[in-house]
């Protein structure tokens, strides 16, 4: 698989204007399309190739942040740097109570941020946010997954949990994988089992090299016939 570099190529999918990035197999060192672009904490290039986003989505309680709690360690113990987006379809309050920030919110601050030498936080209101937006905060990842936004044409795995529903409920384009622990034979598309973290992340080091890929397309692009054959319609 292509690691992910500065260099110009064709790269691994992104959303919309994601995709128009560079990359290839230029400077560095290792394998795999979500190898770690820099070495130590050097601020990225302006030319530096956006990383690879997936969206994990799910009706409520499916088991979205289950699993990916699973897929930030078991990517975060590979040496990549992970991001994770979360949209919330309501309101929500993020400070705490008692810091400055927060007073200073309370005081009438449409927006605050405290920063140090290691870490940020920001807190701001706003009609306009969208993931797009939060995407571009987070340029030295090496994968960033995005919470939600199942109508959204980006690369994506629905979790379909068996106590919570028995179909998909995402929009159909960019769906590259279904997690669940229905048996396979229940769904036209490719499936893996919700809890086995190590063939859904090979799964979306794939999509990110190759781009999403279902069906026939999937059985040729991983020789692998018996985990992603097709099957029949869910019931």
């Amino acid at each position: 698989m292509k690691k992910l570099s500065k260099e110009t190529g064709d790269g691994p999918l992104s959303p919309n204007t994601l995709s128009a990035r560079d990359s290839g197999t230029g400077a560095g060192t290792g394998d795999g399309p979500l190898s770690p672009l820099r070495q130590g904490d050097r601020e990225p290039s302006p030319v530096s190739p956006a990383p690879p986003v997936i969206a994990v989505c799910g009706v409520k309680n499916s088991g979205k942040t289950t699993l990916l709690a699973g897929l930030v360690n078991y990517f975060s113990e590979q040496g990549l740097k992970v991001a994770v987006i979360k949209h919330d379809g309501h309101d929500f309050s993020c400070d705490v109570p008692g810091t400055d920030s927060y007073r200073l919110h309370e005081a009438g601050a449409y927006g605050t941020a405290v920063y140090s030498s290691s870490r940020i936080f920001l807190h701001k209101e706003t009609t306009a946010a969208s993931a797009q937006t939060l995407i571009s905060l987070f340029p030295e990842a090496d994968i960033i997954f995005v919470e939600g936004v199942k109508d959204s044409p980006l690369p994506k795995i629905e979790v379909i949990r068996r106590e919570i529903s028995d179909h998909p409920a995402s929009c159909p384009e960019g769906r590259f994988l279904i997690a669940t622990d229905w048996e396979e034979e229940h769904f036209t598309e490719p499936t893996a089992n919700l809890n086995d973290i190590p063939t859904i992340a090979e799964r979306i080091k794939l999509t990110a090299a190759t781009g999403p890929a279902t069906g026939a397309a999937t059985r040729a692009a991983t020789g692998d016939r018996s985990r992603w054959r097709e099957k029949s319609t869910p019931r």
